[in-house]
């Protein structure tokens, strides 16, 4: 038997992620709760959500949140345009922020497929095979 004292292996468990990429005071990205600001622009309205963020946990990384744009009051289905922003929160943007932030916006196109293992992005198979492709 050792006499050595026995510790508590709670006490030795890593600090998750989220806790760590929280700021003080304010809540950590997952946590967050949808929000949205109404913009008004070119005499049309237009709602802006956060689509994703990163960069906020490190000190030394440069927090970068993905707005988009919808126009309306109300945003349905996928955004018209989208922007990538410096910036930890939508709060902290003032309205001429925002403003250039959809003027400089470009139109949303949705994320790419993945890819499957052993194509490349003409999809072409690494052998030189070409894939047939459903029509």
């Amino acid at each position: 038997m050792s006499d050595a004292p026995e510790h508590d292996p709670a006490e030795f468990k890593p600090t998750p992620a989220r806790v760590m990429a929280a700021t003080e005071g304010e809540p950590s990205p997952s946590a967050a709760t949808v929000e949205t600001i109404t913009l008004e622009s070119g005499g049309s309205s237009w709602s802006v959500r956060v689509l994703g963020r990163s960069g906020g946990g490190d000190a030394s990384a440069v927090p970068l949140l993905l707005l988009g744009f919808w126009e309306g009051l109300e945003p349905q289905g996928d955004p018209q345009r989208e922007r990538v922003v410096v910036g930890r929160s939508l709060t902290t943007m003032s309205d001429g922020d925002l403003r250039d932030a959809l003027t400089a916006a470009r139109p949303w196109k949705p994320p790419a497929r993945a890819r499957k293992r052993g194509e490349d992005p003409t999809g072409n198979r690494r052998d030189g095979a070409t894939r047939r492709r459903r029509t």
